[in-house]
């Protein structure tokens, strides 16, 4: 995952998802860090709720817990149309 700052205050993460490269814009970015492999929790460990559908994992650091989000829940990649409609066009905003 890369970071770049952009227009001001604005960033934005760039990651791959299914083998393609996509950049998600946010208002800010409060950390970088790298959490240790035992230290992560798949979600399907702990919960199968509707309420942490959105979630891929937790990761554990000190006393601070992280919730790592699944993108593939979040946005419809495997959608050829969807994605190809949104990489020509200028951004795609996500509200959370």
């Amino acid at each position: 995952m890369w970071l770049t700052r952009t227009r001001g205050f604005q960033v934005i993460i760039v990651t791959e998802v299914n083998g393609k490269i996509i950049g998600l814009t946010v208002d800010r970015v409060l950390d970088i860090t790298n959490i240790p492999e035992d230290k992560i929790q798949l979600a399907t460990d702990f919960t199968a709720q509707e309420k942490t559908r959105y979630l891929r994992a937790m990761g554990k650091l000190g006393n601070r817990l992280i919730l790592l989000l699944d993108l593939n829940k979040i946005m419809d990649f495997e959608d050829e149309k969807f994605v190809n409609d949104k990489m020509s066009s200028e951004e795609i905003i996500l509200n959370f």
